[in-house]
């Protein structure tokens, strides 16, 4: 698929990073033009993010209903003017790829959620902060340890989607933040909703949040 092909209207994701930093930033195309794609500019302290760079890496990313995500790598974004809008103009002269489970996008949740341990059944609440077709992380006391979590399963209420989520998974590394938080990140095994779909309406809902016009 090329990018050109993606409909106006649809939510898409840029991923920039360099040595330094990396950044994820979800927004919707706008206009197509002449296999150029146009989305609003993003903005950071009150100025809009200058991607003209030739030591940032920039990619696409997009998820269809029910589809595996795909990504379009090296992309070039440069800001004009069009119909008198500023507007980033993103290109790219490759197809699609699918997206590998190294590099999934994780949409961001924020939810408090349920653990349960598999192998003592304790349970504890926590927050769920993201979550991508393979994997999530989650926010706990920092008491809670990887080998005491081991295989788990986790739900949580989305009240924006209105739906309970319920996932099963284990955890591969925890990470004391300071001394009142670990972040645990952790494999997927299970889950009762098809993630994919459930990702791009999650991104769908909050690109309408940000635009005001969410009902």
């Amino acid at each position: 698929m090329r990018l050109y092909e993606i409909s106006e209207g649809e939510p898409i994701q840029i991923l920039s990073s360099n040595e330094d930093m990396s950044m994820q930033y979800n927004t919707e195309v706008r206009h197509v033009v002449n296999e150029i794609v146009l989305v609003d500019p993003i903005h950071h302290e009150g100025s809009v993010i200058n991607y003209e760079s030739e030591v940032v890496k920039n990619d696409v990313v997009y998820i269809q209903n029910g589809e595996k995500p795909i990504i379009w790598e090296n992309c070039l974004i440069k800001l004009l003017e069009y119909q008198g809008e500023k507007l980033y103009a993103i290109y790219s002269k490759k197809e699609s790829k699918r997206l590998n489970r190294r590099m999934a996008y994780r949409q961001y949740i924020g939810c408090r959620g349920t653990l349960i341990c598999e192998k003592d059944n304790k349970k504890c609440e926590v927050t769920v902060k993201d979550i991508s077709t393979g994997g999530l992380s989650f926010v706990a006391s920092p008491a809670l340890t990887k080998e005491e979590v081991g295989q788990f399963q986790l739900v949580y209420e989305d009240t924006d989607s209105k739906i309970n989520v319920q996932l099963s998974g284990f955890v591969i590394r925890e990470e004391l933040v300071d001394e009142s938080k670990k972040v645990f990140g952790c494999r997927l095994r299970r889950a009762n909703v098809e993630l994919n779909s459930y990702i791009a309406a999650k991104q769908k809902k909050e690109i309408a949040k940000r635009n005001g016009n969410d009902k």
